[in-house]
């Protein structure tokens, strides 16, 4: 599933070579991208969707949606400021978005030690009952 995801981000970061969409559903795709969780949620517990390759299908446009999404809007980001200030508006668009990667890395790497720590707690919670 990650590598589909990976391969349709990077078909979705190609796209706006060929077509950019108007604003208005640029912004339709960006808000609409809220229907994956229940889509992804709908393929696992209640199992509504019961063939395989639905959820890969999802997360292929859920790839797709991300790459345009994301090229398209820091692309034209800069352009919706004024002649002088879209130097400081890039470098801005392109440092939140570096923050953002790295404080979900952060988030990763405290729940890592966080489990790692409740393993350990489990761990010591068997030997005593046992």
């Amino acid at each position: 599933m990650n590598s589909i995801f990976n391969i349709s981000d990077v078909i979705g970061k190609f796209l706006p070579f060929w077509k950019i969409l108007p604003d208005t559903l640029i912004y339709i795709i960006t808000y609409s991208r809220v229907i994956y969780y229940p889509l992804y949620v709908l393929c696992i517990k209640p199992r509504v969707f019961q063939h395989y390759s639905i959820p890969v299908v999802i997360t292929f446009f859920f790839g797709l949606s991300n790459g345009y999404a994301g090229c398209v809007l820091l692309s034209l980001g800069t352009l919706k400021v004024d002649v002088y200030e879209r130097e400081t508006a890039s470098s801005i668009l392109v440092r939140s978005t570096i923050l953002f990667f790295f404080d979900l890395v952060g988030c990763g790497e405290g729940d890592m030690k966080k489990s790692k720590k409740l393993k350990a707690l489990k761990g010591k919670i068997n030997d005593i009952i046992l």
